[in-house]
């Protein structure tokens, strides 16, 4: 009859490492569950935010350059009016380029923070007013003009807060 207890407790003890074992399986699969869940959460909404970053940095860089160019055709600083006309319509191409292009559009119709688009159009439609403001200038009140000359640094503090934020919104994830 001893033979029949080890046996007993033999098996009883197969049955409960067993049982831990598949307890413990299951805990680390729903751990890997989760930690998938989170890599898949920060790459989906992390690589928009990555996108509008850069994005946001090279609308910049084209449009600063656009409405330099257009300060330029009035101010005359920078060159001869020919040298400054040719600047102009450079920039002209290489901003009616990018738009076509398309990259912007599509970086902001696939974000999920309205208030990250929000903020790049609105840098991007004072860019577009300084411009008008600056081709236009005798048309313009002096008001307009003012804020048209002092569209870089008003952009650069904003331009610098939404990528702030991005940042943050990265964190975040």
């Amino acid at each position: 009859m001893e033979g029949w207890l080890y046996g007993l407790f033999t098996l009883f003890g197969v049955i409960l490492g067993g049982l831990f074992s598949y307890l413990g399986m299951r805990q680390q699969l729903k751990q890997r569950s989760e930690i998938d869940s989170c890599t898949w959460r920060r790459e989906v909404r992390g690589k928009p935010l990555l996108k509008l970053r850069d994005e946001l940095a090279i609308m910049a860089v084209k449009l600063e350059d656009l409405v330099a160019s257009a300060q330029r055709t009035h101010t005359r600083f920078g060159g001869t009016q020919e040298e400054v006309e040719k600047k102009l319509h450079k920039a002209v191409d290489d901003w009616n380029a990018y738009l076509a292009n398309g990259g912007m559009a599509q970086t902001l119709f696939i974000q999920y923070d309205t208030e990250l688009v929000n903020r790049v159009e609105e840098i991007r439609k004072d860019y577009q007013q300084a411009y008008f403001h600056n081709l236009n200038f005798r048309d313009s009140n002096a008001e307009d003009m003012k804020e048209a000359f002092n569209i870089f640094e008003k952009n650069k503090a904003r331009i610098i807060e939404a990528q702030a934020l991005i940042n943050k919104r990265l964190e975040e994830l």
